[in-house]
């Protein structure tokens, strides 16, 4: 019998969300006999969006009385986070309702649902189950090849990760980690971007001291573009591919102000039919905390990532699927406390992707096509707890990106909006 892959895909999240709800029946029975862990709420928001559908500088101005638009957001929600014995369960939920005021095709509903288990033994023997599903409206940057929708695209994830850890001699610990994705659209367009994946490493981690933590892991993945291309017949062809990794880790508190955390990679990434992305070479990431004062917390990280890193998530630049052979992004974040209820953050953030296709002469012939771009963000933000249920927050971005070449768009686009949000627990 044979299964679409918009089929194989609705199942993977169908069976998350069922996992969710599964895990939080079982273990939270014994939760609501103690102090309630749960609270419910509710969201009300409005932001303006200066260039909705990302259109390149090029169309702009051409089309700048449509370009812009406001949304306004109603979200439900709901959680729960409560120790049972050496366990600790934690998760939320939530409903989005968001609507346009001029295009009316891209208004939405959507939902995201996220449930972790932490647990341990009286042993050494420990670990962390984490499951989520979302959907969402999928702002997708313009690309070489992808159109721009003036409807709405809706991105479905479905994630399962974990870690189990296990104490040995001494300070020597065993690590091993698991994970699989799914990313999907409801666009035809962007099928071939639609993604599966699936991740698992094991090493050895070794803490001579309180303050320092070194780590070294074999880290194997592998996945595939279901859609791809397509052949004459109609049919699909899937891009599949694998990566290999040997990771060193570190983590070293070099004071009760400062922190750094740091991964470097070696590895190889091989692609199927995309070989024009394949990789091999080095890949990390140096995260550094700062607290300067007890107030001010700044947050400094430096990564280099392949196109499926930045994309699965485990950066802060791409959202949804990513196809650049590398990218390279710097982020620097502030967050201060005005006061006991007041905070204020603001951020700034460069990433540099490197770029190639694939295109065929008149002939047929095949050849590799390069080019790169660079995306800088900035953004500021306000909070307000004005009482323990009550919170208010406003924020502002700027992002603008250049180009290099014929596989990117150049655009720039603004988004301020404010949100209220109410809780009771």
């Amino acid at each position: 019998m044979h299964f679409s892959p918009n089929f194989q895909f609705k199942r993977t999240v169908r069976r998350t969300q069922l996992c969710c709800v599964a895990l939080a029946c079982v273990l939270a029975g014994p939760a609501l006999a103690e102090t309630s862990p749960w609270y419910v709420g509710a969201a009300l928001g409005y932001s303006h969006d200066s260039n909705v559908f990302r259109l390149p500088d090029t169309l702009a101005s051409i089309a700048a009385p449509g370009l812009s638009d406001s949304i306004t957001s109603a979200t439900l929600l709901g959680g729960l986070d409560q120790t049972i014995g050496r366990q600790r369960l934690y998760g939320n939920a939530t409903l989005r309702d968001n609507r346009f005021a001029n295009h009316r095709a891209l208004d939405n509903t959507g939902y995201g649902l996220k449930l972790g288990l932490d647990w341990s033994t009286v042993e050494r023997l420990s670990g962390n189950l984490n499951l989520m599903a979302n959907r969402e409206l999928a702002f997708l940057n313009p690309d070489s090849g992808v159109p721009t929708l003036t409807r709405a695209n809706i991105a479905r994830t479905g994630q399962i990760d974990g870690s189990l850890r296990y104490g040995l001699v001494a300070r020597w610990q065993l690590e091993g980690s698991f994970g699989h994705r799914a990313i999907g659209y409801s666009a035809p367009e962007y099928r071939s971007r639609e993604n599966r994946e699936s991740w698992a490493s094991l090493g050895l981690r070794y803490r001579p001291s309180g303050a320092l933590g070194l780590g070294l892991a074999w880290r194997q993945g592998q996945g595939r573009f279901p859609q791809f291309s397509t052949l004459a017949s109609g049919a699909f062809e899937a891009d599949r591919y694998r990566s290999r990794n040997l990771d060193l880790t570190a983590d070293w508190i070099a004071s009760g102000a400062s922190s750094l955390n740091a991964r470097l990679s070696s590895g190889r990434l091989t692609h199927s039919l995309a070989a024009q992305r394949d990789y091999s070479g080095l890949t990390g990431e140096l995260r550094w905390l700062w607290r300067p004062t007890g107030k001010l917390l700044v947050t400094t990280t430096l990564a280099r990532e392949t196109g499926q890193e930045f994309g699965a998530g485990t950066s802060f630049f791409v959202t949804g699927t990513d196809l650049s052979r590398t990218v390279n992004g710097l982020r620097l974040l502030a967050e201060h406390e005005l006061s006991g209820k007041l905070k204020l953050s603001a951020g700034l953030s460069r990433s540099r992707r490197a770029l190639v296709d694939t295109e065929s002469t008149i002939l047929g012939v095949p050849f590799t096509v390069a080019g790169a771009d660079t995306t800088n963000a900035a953004s500021l933000g306000l909070r307000w707890a004005a009482t323990r249920s009550t919170q208010l927050s406003c924020d502002y971005s700027h992002e603008r990106r250049s180009t290099d070449g014929q596989l990117s768009q150049a655009y720039g686009v603004n988004v301020i909006g404010c949100n209220g949000q109410f809780t009771l627990q």
